[in-house]
């Protein structure tokens, strides 16, 4: 027995030491709910004491905005944000529905839903079609449906009281193809409508295990989270008209509860909660063809993720923890499918300067990416003979691919630190 325990514990330190996900310094030790991207650059992050993070260049930096007007304790559960700077928040209590124009710069509150009292977060399909949910003001798993400029009363799906405590919707998914939308909640409950919840179908599941959110995945694919250890991922291939656990599951010695998935059209996905073993956070990665050995235990408890593409993610968590997955690629292979960069020195100390000509006329990013594929460091807005300051992304000795990117143009270049 010894002997097993010590080998589970081997794979378990491995997986933990894997570093699939970088820590990211959000300067604040709230717990974090929420996480949002409108671009690689762009993105917002909402938690409690009406905590509202912003970057804008890809989380190497975070700031953190005015506080958001809302109901005492002023926790805020989800925030949802459009390319143009508008965007809308779930508070913990819903006396309003804060939304800005500004990018977060200001709030102001929409008053005119009724239910849900006590959001868990909201989704949206589009500007003009919107779904607010949770618990309703006296218990009951609620939606409120957004047309662009009013919220409606709400509508009670279900009103089970089991263990002292009323089941809840914890999360939507839309399918902009067939108007087709999944709620989900506590206990197994999965509803279904092509009106707005208008009217549903209740989804029958065998077991009573909580989902805790739905994405959907393209191709008539909707995929659910669940807290149960051994049924960690749901999945519908005919538009949520029935669900079975998804066999492509990897298992793993971390027994987790997953409380956020989201997924791409492509398939590709993350999924993210709580490692029973070890009392840590928990995240894995899905591929093209199911989820793989992907997966990493990190610090902090998970409570939200957001797949901005297939190479780049976010999760956050307790304790104001942020961490993002740079997908790891081959070096060489990277390097070979752009044109040459022209850098100056191509060898440095790392406490030096490294001169990067760029194309004319062009506004690039650019990338600093490790030997495993892995992006130190993200630079936004560079043109011309832009510097780079090495000792900015602290590196080891080694080789480096510098990565330029713009509308037109990729360009890369070798470089070796000593």
């Amino acid at each position: 027995m010894k002997s097993i325990a010590l080998f589970c514990l081997s794979l378990l330190t491995t997986a933990i030491t894997a570093q699939n996900w970088i820590p990211l310094n959000s300067g604040v030790t709230q717990k974090l709910n929420d996480v949002f991207f409108t671009s690689r650059d762009t993105g917002y992050v909402v938690g409690n004491d009406s905590v509202l993070l912003r970057t804008t260049n890809g989380g190497n930096t975070w700031t953190r905005l005015n506080d958001v007007a809302n109901y005492n304790p002023g926790n805020l559960n989800g925030i949802w944000m459009f390319g143009d700077g508008t965007g809308y928040i779930a508070p913990l209590y819903q006396s309003g529905i804060p939304q800005t124009a500004n990018s977060g710069i200001s709030w102001t509150s929409n008053n005119n839903s009724i239910n849900p009292c006590f959001p868990d977060g909201l989704f949206f399909a589009s500007p003009t079609n919107g779904f607010l949910f949770g618990q309703g003001c006296f218990g009951g798993a609620y939606i409120s449906h957004w047309d662009g400029n009013t919220w409606s009363g709400g509508e009670l799906l279900d009103y089970t009281f089991i263990n002292n405590t009323y089941i809840q919707i914890r999360g939507v998914a839309y399918n902009p193809a067939t108007n087709t939308a999944v709620a989900v909640g506590d206990r197994g409950k999965i509803f279904r409508s092509t009106d707005n919840f208008q009217t549903w179908d209740t989804i029958v599941v065998n077991g009573t295990d909580d989902f805790t959110a739905v994405d959907y995945a393209g191709n008539n694919r909707f995929y659910i989270s669940s807290k149960a250890q051994f049924a960690s991922a749901y999945v519908s291939t005919d538009d949520g008209q029935s669900f079975s656990i998804d066999q492509t599951f990897a298992f793993t010695f971390f027994y987790p509860e997953f409380y956020d998935i989201d997924m791409l059209d492509n398939g590709f996905g993350v999924i993210g909660g709580y490692a029973q073993t070890g009392g840590t956070g928990f995240l894995q990665i899905r591929n093209a063809t199911g989820w793989g050995s992907q997966y990493d235990g990190v610090p902090q408890i998970i409570h939200a993720v957001y797949a901005v593409d297939s190479t780049l993610a976010f999760a956050v968590g307790d304790s104001g923890a942020i961490y993002r997955y740079d997908h790891p690629v081959g070096i060489e292979d990277v390097y070979a499918s752009t044109q040459e960069l022209n850098l100056f020195p191509t060898v440095v100390q790392s406490n030096e300067t490294v001169t990067l000509n760029l194309p004319l006329g062009e506004i690039f990013q650019v990338e600093v990416i490790d030997a495993r594929g892995r992006v130190c460091m993200r630079y936004g807005n560079c043109a011309g003979a832009y510097k780079l300051d090495v000792e900015k992304f602290s590196p080891r000795a080694g080789v480096y691919v510098v990565k330029a990117m713009s509308e037109r143009t990729q360009a890369c270049g070798k470089l070796v630190v000593r």
